[in-house]
């Protein structure tokens, strides 16, 4: 399941879980965002300085705790490597997880053309 990484606070101890967690480079996050704001119809801009800190300081806070969370196994994907090669990729979430996965399949899924907010 996709969760946000907010929400990755709240997982309940007790059940076994295998993390995915997909990186990206923070500058292009508040592109994406700003973007989807935009086609959502708010016109009030929030302070780009101020969204990098809040950003930046939420996922400390989030990395903090999958240090204390031993009891799940986290898989840290990049999101310019899984674009880049997601055959590559595909094979490293399966062996990752390690279940029979269709790589190519996998691999499939992954659209360049929607990698929109590219910063270099």
């Amino acid at each position: 399941m996709k969760v946000i990484s907010q929400l990755l606070l709240s997982v309940p101890k007790g059940r076994s879980y295998k993390l995915i967690f997909m990186e990206r480079p923070l500058s292009e996050v508040l592109a994406s965002q700003d973007e989807m704001l935009k086609h959502r119809g708010a016109f009030e801009s929030v302070d780009p300085a101020l969204l990098n800190s809040a950003f930046r300081d939420h996922m400390r806070q989030v990395i903090a705790w999958l240090e204390h969370r031993i009891d799940i196994p986290v898989f840290r994907a990049g999101y310019r490597k899984v674009v880049s090669d997601p055959t590559g990729s595909a094979k490293a979430v399966r062996d990752f997880l390690d279940i029979d996965l269709n790589v190519e399949a996998m691999a499939l899924g992954v659209d360049p053309s929607l990698y929109r907010n590219r910063r270099f």
